[in-house]
């Protein structure tokens, strides 16, 4: 009887240090997985998720908010590779008049402490993220040639 007891006892006491094992795992999965978000790129900016809004999938790669002009190109894990922003020509939107407006819709794009680091040209720049340990490639495109811009580009850094 104290045998059978004993076997009960030792039985119980593997029971709970197998739930204690289990809950422990539980606890760094979890950890790990708010570690992982914190340090993911915000959705809907360069190295992020696409938006959760809605998009019209132009092909595996390719997908277009047409209400707003704007086009995001997705990489691996569907995570966002570049995304373009299009303005009317009839805006007349011009790199010396309105680049403060240009930097502004491409730093929607990029994460919130994005700053430059290069200015390649007028048009090209290098914007950096240290939070994140991201680099981002930001480009004003122009109609043939003219001062007035019809789209920007925000992309990884190559």
């Amino acid at each position: 009887m104290a045998k059978k007891q004993e076997q009960e006892k030792i039985a119980l006491e593997e029971q709970k240090k197998k739930a204690a094992e289990l809950e422990e795992k539980k606890k760094q999965e979890a950890k790990k997985k708010a570690t992982a978000a914190a340090t993911a790129p915000p959705v809907d900016t360069v190295y992020g998720q696409l938006p959760d809004k809605k998009l019209t999938k132009r092909s595996s790669e390719l997908y277009s908010d047409e209400k707003n002009g704007i086009t995001y190109i997705v990489g691996d894990n569907n995570n966002i590779f570049q995304v373009e922003v299009d303005f009317d020509m009839s805006l007349g939107i011009n790199i010396e008049m309105d680049k403060s407006l240009l930097i502004e819709h491409a730093m929607d794009y990029m994460a919130d402490d994005a700053n430059l680091i290069q200015t390649k040209s007028d048009r090209e720049f290098v914007y950096e993220s240290k939070k994140y340990n991201k680099k981002y490639d930001v480009l004003f495109v122009n109609n043939n040639d003219e001062n007035i811009v019809t789209r920007v580009i925000v992309s990884k850094h190559m």
